[in-house]
């Protein structure tokens, strides 16, 4: 699996481990999360923030921003329809 987007000067993309749907955006989990460095109040990939009700993916990024990042539905859903290895 991996993310690809194309950027005018370049084409960038991601080797993704692994993806799971992870939780309903929701003002418990911004709580949670206010004093921590990464807030993951957006989504990782495109950037849009979220909206309470959203609904998320966590996917597992390897390489030079390898970790967990938190993506909205839109950017996670092909990862979760994808078949591993591909």
């Amino acid at each position: 699996m991996k993310l690809t987007r194309k950027i005018p000067a370049r084409t960038e993309s991601f080797k993704v481990k692994w993806a799971a749907p992870f939780q309903v955006m929701s003002p418990t989990f911004r709580r949670v999360r206010e004093r921590s460095k990464n807030k993951m109040d957006r989504c990782w990939w495109c950037k849009t923030p979220f909206n309470d009700g959203d609904k998320t993916v966590l996917a597992c990024i390897d390489g030079k921003s390898r970790g967990n990042k938190l993506l909205c539905f839109r950017c996670g859903e092909p990862l979760l329809t994808e078949r591993d290895g591909e």
